[in-house]
């Protein structure tokens, strides 16, 4: 009888290590994950944020996650500070990185909703995954060039930058949920992926809307976030043979 009962209290001390143990393996596994991985502090939206709110009430709508430094976007926002007496130029989802892009003082956001598609252009959208478009990184009023591939029996396998520095003037798509938590927690987890592919509606010319409702009929469509000061040197049309020259 004696024997059993020490058996008995041995098992459940052992199962009690067993959990503990077990725990502190779940609790490590976001840290050994990034382990010698350099890592930076950035805000994600923890909810949806509506355009045009300001700034200064983000307050416990984002939460501070560490990311790999390679994943971290340009103009990352570290501190609500950085964006003070701004607002959202356009909404922002659960998972999405805050980026001074996506902020202004509002005079300047009221000018983009008054005027989104400059004089003598059209609007067309596109529907893309969201490796095509900057994994949904991308707002209205930012730039983008426009990749355009086609392949056989249309044309040969070819690729090539056809349209440079285009006005993105909506975006409607879905990231996947984020999980919610205390805004002062830092969260190590990776930034949630969208989900859903996305419409990214572009102010295009005559000549230009022709070439990506061509594209989008009979080839593929890419985006590249291309800012006003980048050098489109060298861009010309890319075919297998001339992949590795």
């Amino acid at each position: 009888m004696r024997t059993r009962i020490i058996a008995a209290i041995c098992a459940i001390v052992l199962a009690v290590a067993g959990t503990l143990a077990l725990i502190s393996y779940v609790r490590g596994a976001d840290a050994r994950a990034l382990a010698g991985t350099r890592t930076v502090d950035v805000l994600v939206a923890n909810q949806t944020i509506p355009k045009n709110t300001p700034a200064d009430s983000l307050v416990g709508m984002v939460v501070v996650k560490k990311l790999p430094e390679m994943a971290v976007l340009p103009e990352r926002v570290t501190s609500l500070d950085q964006l003070s007496g701004k607002v959202a130029l356009t909404d922002l989802l659960p998972g999405e990185q805050l980026v001074s892009a996506r902020f202004a003082d509002p005079a300047t956001a009221r000018s983009q909703d008054q005027g989104g598609i400059p004089e003598g252009m059209q609007e067309v959208t596109v529907l893309l995954e969201p490796q095509r478009a900057l994994g949904g990184h991308i707002a209205s009023g930012d730039t983008v060039g426009v990749f355009m591939s086609f392949s056989p029996p249309v044309k040969n396998y070819e690729t090539h930058l056809r349209l440079q520095k285009v006005r993105v003037t909506r975006v409607q798509g879905t990231f996947s949920n984020a999980d919610e938590g205390d805004s002062a927690a830092v969260d190590s987890s990776p930034s949630p992926a969208p989900t859903e592919a996305f419409l990214v509606s572009l102010a295009v010319d005559v000549p230009m809307a022709e070439r990506v409702v061509f594209a989008a009929e009979h080839g593929t469509i890419w985006l590249s976030n291309e800012p006003l000061s980048s050098n489109e040197a060298g861009a010309s049309v890319v075919s297998p043979e001339g992949v590795f020259r």
